[in-house]
């Protein structure tokens, strides 16, 4: 029973992302990728968002939805929507990225991530980090959480499957 209990605690924890109600986080995978991730179970109507930092960004490697839009029109109007290409951007320092929306909303999905380039050049900008975002129907900017993958919670899915699997085979045969 405790095993079973375990197994599903573990399964929980590698295979659900731990999300925090209405909120757009800032996901940045092992690669330095930076992502703008809808953890909620709504879509939000994105009109506008922006990362400052303390520590230095990577500005010229920010691929902002203007910069999008600008390459692939066709793509952004199927992954956002048509309202979505008005975004302009209206800051890029090597301390802070912000676009905008003054006539319409990007639609992001829930579990939908928007790939924004690579802001950070080393890890240890991301937490020392803050962003804000903003949503159709208000002007109020709300706080954005930081959000990695977690490669231990992998390892120890993997090596609890690997326990089980061995405590299994040297239990003796039940007649």
């Amino acid at each position: 029973m405790i095993r079973r209990a375990l197994l599903a605690a573990i399964g929980v924890a590698a295979f659900c992302p731990a999300t925090y109600a209405n909120s757009i986080q800032i996901w940045v995978d092992a690669d330095h990728s930076t992502y703008l991730y809808n953890a909620t179970l709504a879509s939000i109507a994105l009109t506008g968002y922006g990362i400052e930092s303390p520590e230095k960004l990577a500005p010229s490697d920010w691929r902002s939805i203007a910069d999008w839009t600008a390459e692939e029109s066709s793509a952004v109007l199927a992954a956002l929507g048509p309202n979505a290409l008005g975004f302009q951007e209206i800051t890029a320092t090597d301390f802070s990225i912000a676009e905008a929306n003054a006539v319409g909303s990007a639609i992001i999905h829930p579990g939908e991530k928007l790939s924004i380039g690579r802001l950070y050049p080393n890890f240890g900008e991301i937490f020392a980090s803050s962003g804000y975002y903003t949503v159709a129907g208000s002007d109020e900017k709300l706080p954005m959480q930081h959000s990695m993958p977690e490669p231990s919670t992998w390892l120890l899915a993997v090596l609890a499957g690997v326990g089980v699997f061995v405590f299994r085979r040297r239990l003796p045969a039940q007649s």
